[in-house]
């Protein structure tokens, strides 16, 4: 959590210039969508059933009905991470909590993003 934290306070940091390296260890950058073990699945519905955790609702995506809406999809857009000079993300896919697939980044060129259909030709 402690990545997501950083991620989403870059841009309230003072002298956000002065930012240079962004490192994480195992953060769950696309939250626990996918690829994560059935116990830690049953865990976290079992708290977001009995406590109010909105941090592991936002976490699993169900803190909005609208994807553009869930605080993952607009931590995602925001691009804070462009604030340092250097980004390096620690994944493993022995990583029992956060899978490997959640906590590596993509970055997409312009004609990767016409491919996928997310800007237009």
């Amino acid at each position: 959590m402690g990545g997501l934290i950083i991620r989403a306070a870059a841009n309230q940091i003072p002298y956000v210039n002065n930012l240079f390296c962004y490192i994480s260890l195992g953060t769950p950058h696309l939250g626990y969508l996918q690829g994560i073990k059935l116990l830690i699945r049953a865990g976290i519905s079992i708290f977001s059933n009995l406590y109010n955790t909105p941090c592991l609702d936002e976490l699993s995506g169900k803190d909005s009905s609208e994807l553009h809406n869930c605080f993952m999809y607009k931590l995602s857009q925001i691009g804070h991470l462009s604030n340092f000079k250097r980004v390096i993300l620690v994944s493993s896919v022995h990583d029992k909590y956060v899978s490997w697939h959640s906590a590596r980044l993509e970055v997409f060129n312009k004609d990767q993003l016409q491919q996928y259909n997310f800007i237009e030709k």
